[in-house]
């Protein structure tokens, strides 16, 4: 695994390499936006020599690099992405850029719901770890700030809601919100407090309410199989695998999306990326061989690894692979970051727990 603690202090160093596809949110069209995202699979480099992306600094990748450092007890290079997510004065996490979201725009530096969850989550595992470089009252901060920012979407009742995405709108997006409780709930049972443990048994409870009984994760409430992937899904199982671990929640639900997983996204011993369709991509991958490595299920993880393969090409690793049949093929010529290269370091990282 040396060569995985390599990338990873290099990339700790070097974050102004990094590709995203979100670099394209400069671009106000949204049809212009999305073909550039398209060509930018292959041919990205045109756009930042034209300054038409602009590279970014992502909370989210010192975050992954953060646990990946954690999971080879490296204590060193936990302290170093603690000092660039500015713990322990920062509040909550965001993203770099203003991003486009339906009829919002989603600021630069805005709470996401999503990040600061996944942000909680990694905090919650280093105070485990090393509880000398988390105090539990800034947990329990973190918790206070998620939860009086974001806005309570009433479904039928009182008691029915979810959580939005961010402070200024009105989704009801399940994955976020599984996140949300699997974050307040964590700190709830480490900081001994009931009214986190309930709150984020409350949204887990709607969550398990309405989501669809084949158990596939739709993107948002009443949302159809169609919007379902494989990388929101695999979010959805780390999280409640996360308050199950915690003994917050029973195995029912779990038991549910796990098995819709295996029966349409995980297919011939590798991943696609939409409900039984021929596409490839490296981030549901790395999301399932990260999932595998949690919930230490070592016959998957080896099976899955294995397969990594096919996500290469001439010798490197890309985002995304278009299969026709078994003889045509288009390959991506290059590798995002964050739902990438980075994301895949992290997963290999578990390999270490194993």
């Amino acid at each position: 695994m040396d060569d995985v603690i390599q990338e990873l202090e290099q990339n700790i160093k070097t974050s102004r390499q990094w590709l995203d596809p979100y670099d394209a949110e400069k671009i106000k069209n949204r049809y212009l936006r999305g073909s550039a995202k398209r060509i930018a699979l292959f041919q990205p480099n045109i756009f930042y020599k034209f300054n038409i992306f602009e590279k970014n600094v992502w909370d989210e990748n010192y975050i992954m690099l953060g646990q990946a450092a954690l999971n080879f007890d490296r204590k060193d290079l936990v302290i170093t992405c603690l000092e660039k997510l500015d713990i322990p004065t920062k509040e909550y996490w965001g993203l770099p850029i203003d991003w486009h979201s339906g009829k919002y725009i989603f600021h630069k530096g805005m709470l996401m719901s999503t990040t600061t969850s996944e942000c909680i989550l990694f905090l919650c595992e280093v105070y485990n770890t090393y509880p000398d470089l988390i105090e539990k009252k800034y947990l329990m901060k973190l918790a206070k700030k998620i939860l009086i920012s974001l806005n309570k979407n009433i479904i039928n009742s009182g008691d029915e809601y979810l959580y939005s995405y961010t402070p200024i709108d009105k989704y009801q997006v399940f994955n976020s919100n599984l996140l949300v409780a699997a974050a307040i709930g964590v700190i709830g049972k480490i900081v001994e407090d009931c009214n986190l443990i309930d709150e984020a048994k409350r949204i887990y409870t709607t969550c398990e309410k309405y989501l669809p009984k084949e158990g596939y994760i739709p993107y948002s409430i009443f949302g159809s199989e169609k919007t379902a992937d494989a990388y929101h899904q695999l979010f959805s199982m780390r999280a409640v695998y996360s308050l199950k671990e915690y003994n917050l929640v029973n195995t029912v639900l779990l038991e549910r999306i796990e098995s819709y997983f295996f029966e349409k996204f995980y297919l011939n011993g590798n991943v696609v990326l939409r409900p039984e369709s021929n596409t490839l991509d490296l981030q549901p991958f790395s999301e399932a061989l990260r999932y595998f490595g949690i919930s230490k299920n070592l016959m998957k993880f080896k099976e899955l690894y294995e397969s990594r393969f096919s996500l290469m090409k001439k010798d490197r690793y890309i985002q995304r692979v278009w299969r026709y049949n078994s003889k045509i093929k288009i390959k991506s010529n290059v590798c995002h970051s964050r739902q990438g290269y980075l994301r895949l370091l992290l997963a290999l990282s578990y390999k270490a727990r194993l």
